[in-house]
This record gives structure tokens, C-alpha cells and sequence, in this order.
């Protein structure tokens, strides 16, 4: 797109040129004018674009480390209930033990 924009410059250039030294100039700003204004309004196009995309890379971004945090955070709150689980299983083995021992 760019090289392209380029290439229509230069040949708009090289036209405008040509048309001056013809001695037709108020002819050619005429002509070459909406073609200057359509590079514009493209390379405008283009920026807009490149901005849009760099605003979606961005949230892209931030969403995915989102959801690792969140995946992150599900599996430690699988260990932690594993934890609590096998926690409470010793203290009531530990009160049973307790219970069974004659004094």
C-alpha cells in the first residue's frame, strides 16, 4: 500500500512537471488536484487503519493476559480447596485416633 502511494506520488510529480513546463499550469492543478486529494485521503486511510489495528493488537493484548491471570487464578483456587480438603481429612483422623486411644 505504501509502495503504492509512493509510486502515485512520484507519477503525479513527474505529470505536474510536464504540465508546468507546457505552460499549462492552472490546466493541471486542476487535473491533478482530486489525485493529490485521493493520495490523501488513502494515506489518511491507511494511518486510520494502522491505528485501528495497533488499538486491537493493544486489547488483544490485555485480554489474553486477562484470561491467564483468570486460568492462573482457577487453578490455585483448585490447589487451595485440595488443601483445605486433605486438611480437614488429617484433623478428623486426628480426632478419631485421639478418641481410639484408651487414657
Amino acid at each position: 500500500m505504501l509502495d503504492e502511494l509512493r509510486k502515485q506520488r512520484d507519477e503525479t510529480s513527474e505529470k505536474l512537471k510536464a504540465e508546468k513546463l507546457q505552460g499549462n499550469s492552472r490546466r493541471s492543478k486542476k487535473w491533478i488536484t482530486p489525485i493529490i486529494t485521493r493520495s490523501v485521503t488513502s494515506w489518511n486511510g491507511w494511518s486510520f487503519a494502522q491505528r485501528r489495528l495497533r488499538k486491537f493488537a493493544t486489547d488483544a493484548d490485555y485480554e489474553c493476559k486477562q484470561a491467564e491471570r483468570a486460568d492462573r487464578l482457577a487453578k490455585l483456587a483448585f490447589l487451595l480447596g485440595d488443601i483445605e480438603r486433605r486438611r480437614r481429612d488429617l484433623e478428623a483422623k486426628r480426632r478419631v485416633l485421639a478418641d481410639s486411644k484408651p487414657s
